[in-house]
């Protein structure tokens, strides 16, 4: 039986830990490799702080403060994904593990484009698993409450570069329309006619975000039916359907959050390695869902491994810090990494 989350954790120790090395050595230490017990000093089994001596957050071990019943949301909704083949993955650490499991990216990266260099680009399985993707944002909301609740100043500071990189209604429809084979010239010119449209005919600009809305989501079609037979008889349809409840991706982040990337692994161990594309003075969030043993995250920088159970919550250092699983893993697992990228953090 899968084990699921109960209680938030009452207390949370704090533990200064000085690194076996800096993060230059480390990176020639440990990178691409594959590690084991022998790395670990420590075993965390309970709420933990990890800081250096200098006061810096490396790791928030969280145990056990996801709800039951958004630990069973997140398994339902992860179990039905369809997974791309670990081999296939853009991540070297990935690739060469051995026990490869499957992975789904959804949100924001920056993609190399022919002739325009790199360009945001909303993932495939974003696209294909939309309704999917729109389920998990209520566990993305309990991740965030947690970390604004644990590590405030650095919120602030996650969430400062989030909104940054919110966008507008214009950009969200250059985004979803297919516009792959346009030059740049046509795109700029796409992009001032819907800046036109909105300036001087908002109504006009709403009824075709309205309209791009129902193309992606045919189910709100029910909805507006009922909105527009409330309006005949007194009442008012909602204009930005679709928007305001965050159905269109206005910007690089994942709407109600400071995250603009979901990496989802299944049944996979990474060697050792640090995600150098996120943000730097951010923190990532990982929590991991199903019935499992083993596979816990090990950071050989400070000797510390993470038995990650469902219900608990990591919130770390991995742009700067090496990190990766020690096997065995046995069962089924399903892990879910939330961070910002370092290119929409400007």
């Amino acid at each position: 039986m899968m084990r699921t989350g109960a209680q938030p954790a009452r207390s949370i120790k704090k533990l200064t830990v000085a690194p076996l090395c800096s993060l230059e050595e480390a990176r020639e230490r440990f990178e691409d490799k594959l590690l084991n017990d022998s790395h670990v000093k420590t075993r965390l089994t309970e709420s933990v702080h990890i800081v250096t001596p200098e006061g810096e957050t490396k790791i928030l071990f969280l145990k056990n403060v996801l709800p039951k019943e958004i630990v069973e949301l997140a398994w339902r909704t992860l179990s039905i994904l369809k997974f791309s083949p670990g081999k296939s993955s853009r991540r070297k650490a990935l690739r060469h593990s051995g026990d490869v499991g499957g992975e789904v990216l959804f949100g924001w990266i920056e993609f190399p484009k022919r002739g325009r260099g790199n360009v945001p680009w909303l993932t495939t399985q974003t696209r294909e698993m939309w309704r999917e993707f729109r389920a998990l944002w209520p566990v993305l909301y309990f991740i965030q409450y947690h970390f604004h609740e644990t590590l405030p100043e650095v919120a602030k500071l996650q969430l400062k570069k989030a909104e940054a990189a919110r966008g507008s209604l214009v950009g969200a429809i250059l985004n979803w329309l297919d516009l792959d084979t346009k030059t740049d010239t046509e795109r700029e010119q796409y992009r001032e006619l819907l800046t036109e449209l909105e300036q001087e005919n908002p109504d006009d600009f709403l009824k075709l975000v309205v309209s791009m809305v129902l193309m992606e989501h045919p189910e709100y079609t029910e909805q507006l039916q009922r909105a527009a037979k409330a309006e005949e008889q007194g009442g008012t349809v909602h204009p930005r359907l679709g928007v305001q409840d965050g159905d269109l991706m206005t910007g690089y982040t994942i709407p109600g959050t400071m995250f603009s990337s979901l990496t989802v692994n299944r049944t996979a161990l990474f060697r050792s390695h640090e995600d150098g594309k996120n943000f730097l003075g951010g923190l990532a969030c990982l929590a991991a869902f199903g019935d499992f043993a083993g596979g816990d995250l090990c950071f050989p920088r400070f000797g510390v491994s993470c038995p990650i159970e469902p219900g608990d919550l990591l919130i770390c250092d991995s742009a700067q810090e090496q990190h990766g699983n020690i096997g065995p893993l046995s069962g089924k697992r399903i892990s879910i990494v939330a961070y910002m990228r370092g290119d929409f953090a400007k």
